[in-house]
């Protein structure tokens, strides 16, 4: 919280866009420890975060779209978040990270969608984009 509150956050979302492998993983580590404790949830999402992780999600290295699955996972909890992440377009990232051949992000997307899907509004979209299929 403490880092949240002394204004890391900023640049931390900011380094998500690195070209640098390295300074991108450490970055998106940093998120998913934040993105364990409620109080930082919001605040994440509030700094524009959510856009560099469905970036990452396509990213070539395991490391760096596993990491970006589970804060993603984390920030699905929250409700507002929830709708945020539907509206900033997530929905296809998330399809196609049930599709991958990595379990550990399989499983991170289910619950994901899980997540998501407690939202009526949600259930709608995630079956009319496709998401029914990967999840039977």
């Amino acid at each position: 919280v403490r880092i949240v509150k002394e204004g890391g956050l900023v640049p931390m979302v900011g380094l998500l866009r690195s070209v640098n492998l390295k300074v991108q993983e450490s970055a998106v580590i940093g998120l998913r420890n934040l993105s364990t404790d409620p109080e930082n949830e919001e605040a994440i999402v509030r700094e524009s975060a959510l856009v560099p992780l469905f970036a990452l999600l396509r990213s070539p290295h395991e490391v760096i779209y596993e990491h970006a699955s589970i804060v993603l996972r984390h920030l699905s909890i929250n409700a507002q978040n929830k709708a945020d992440m539907v509206r900033e377009g997530g929905l296809p990232y998330f399809i196609a990270l049930l599709r991958s051949s990595n379990e550990q992000a399989q499983e991170h997307a289910s619950v994901l969608m899980q997540n998501l899907s407690m939202d009526a509004t949600n259930q709608i979209k995630i079956a009319r984009d496709g998401g029914l299929p990967p999840l039977i």
